[in-house]
């Protein structure tokens, strides 16, 4: 199991770093469990299961991201 840092983001909110461990690989997308509670109210709390992906900043650096954001 891989614990990493996940930067959770969602419209109105501030991008916040949680620890998540790793439950499954997806072909585009990972899933795994928050390990704390986030400081601002994401939807999502510990011990959720939350779905992210690899993403590629401007920086040329890959970073892990989930979108909180409801899909319409």
């Amino acid at each position: 199991m891989y614990n990493v840092i996940v930067l959770v983001v969602k419209e109105g909110l501030t991008p916040e770093g949680c620890w998540v461990r790793i439950t499954d690989l997806g072909d585009k997308c990972f899933a795994g469990t928050l390990l704390n509670e986030p400081n601002q109210d994401f939807g999502y709390h510990m011990d959720d299961t939350i779905t992210f992906f690899l993403y590629r900043g401007e920086d040329g650096k890959n970073h892990l991201v989930s979108n909180m954001n409801e899909t319409r």
